[in-house]
């Protein structure tokens, strides 16, 4: 049983850095100002109004958490394939005048 939970934990550890490093990609690529990424559940973007982007991004279906200085993203929380294209649809929602 040991082996098979650590086989387990080996793989959603995997999966974390998989959809991490895809987010970070894709943030720079879109220049999308985030805070430093050195792994876990959740990464932030920068803004300086959360609750405006929280908000203009609901209305996009985009659901991330409003914090005092960003919006953080619950990477566990979403697939890989969700995570692809998500910072591009992030900077195209909160740009937005």
């Amino acid at each position: 049983q040991k082996d098979s939970y650590i086989e387990y934990l080996n793989t959603l550890t995997t999966t974390l850095k998989t959809r991490g490093d895809i987010f970070i990609k894709e943030a720079k690529e879109n220049d999308l100002s985030i805070f430093p990424y050195r792994g876990g559940f959740f990464c932030m973007v920068k803004t300086d109004n959360p609750e405006r982007d929280y908000e203009r991004l609901v209305a996009e279906n985009i659901y991330l958490i409003p914090m005092k200085n960003g919006l953080r993203i619950a990477l566990c929380g979403i697939t890989t394939n969700e995570v692809k294209g998500l910072a591009a649809k992030i900077k195209q929602v909160i740009e937005r005048a």
